[in-house]
């Protein structure tokens, strides 16, 4: 996972699949037969049911941007963007287990919260341009990664705040063409993910887990029958107070929702 030379840290998991114990509670993608082994994994003992459910998807979209693409390494600096959303609150997390120096965006209501998941900084992006933050926050060298869960023109500055050889990584539909030019004098490479989940990753983010690294973060639960206010929520969550994901549970009919 580290660049050549750079130290690997002792607490990260080798996301390599291990033998099912069918004893296990388990987390799986709909499949059958002999592939299951392949999807499905055992659930962290110190997580409930929801929580491990609003863990896989976002974890595994984390750990396949940061380890198999960018190969995020110890000592390097990442900005992520959006650090109280529900993909940032974990991006926070694996980042600081890998060893990196973490800076996110977050309105200033969120500084705290997205400082006590391991944030080392935090911009207040109403107020300060990211790009200008970056270069006062690093002494004007930039960061070695972005990590995109924005979009808009996020791609086309990106490079403006990267390091020279730096990694941008994006979850976001390209939506337009984007100028990329500037990337080039930066020799930056792009990485774009569409996760598709496997045994490892959920074996690796269990690890993590059951170490006390990584917390999911639930920033509300609905009930099934109430779906479409539980997506309503994810459009408009921020002026709501919501950090983290949006969990539905099937089982039941209670309900949690941020305070304003």
């Amino acid at each position: 996972m580290s660049k050549l030379g750079a130290p690997r840290p002792t607490h990260l998991p080798n996301p390599k699949p291990t033998n099912i114990n069918p004893k296990d509670s388990t987390s799986r993608r709909g499949t059958t037969g002999g592939q299951v082994k392949r999807f499905v994994g055992r659930k962290p003992r110190n997580l409930t049911h929801l929580e491990a459910a609003s863990l896989t998807l976002v974890g595994g979209t984390v750990w396949e941007a940061f380890v198999q693409r960018v190969q995020l390494s110890v000592g390097e600096t990442i900005l992520i963007h959006g650090g109280a959303g529900g993909v940032g609150t974990i991006a926070i997390q694996v980042a600081k287990a890998i060893g990196a120096r973490v800076i996110t965006t977050a309105l200033p209501r969120d500084h705290d919260f997205v400082r006590s998941l391991g944030a080392d900084e935090a911009i207040d992006f109403t107020t300060e341009d990211y790009v200008d933050a970056v270069a006062r926050l690093t002494g004007g060298e930039g960061v070695n990664v972005i990590f995109d869960t924005i979009g808009g023109d996020t791609l086309t500055r990106s490079p403006l705040a990267l390091a020279d050889a730096g990694r941008v990584v994006s979850l976001v539909d390209i939506a337009q063409p984007q100028n990329l030019i500037k990337a080039w004098g930066k020799n930056a490479a792009y990485h774009f993910v569409f996760t598709r989940q496997n045994r490892g990753k959920l074996d690796a983010l269990t690890k993590l887990v059951e170490r006390g690294l990584v917390k999911p973060v639930i920033g509300a639960t609905l009930p099934l029958a109430r779906m479409g206010e539980a997506h309503d929520l994810l459009e408009n969550g921020s002026a709501r107070g919501l950090r983290g994901k949006v969990v539905i549970d099937v089982s039941g009919e209670a309900a949690a929702l941020p305070q304003a």
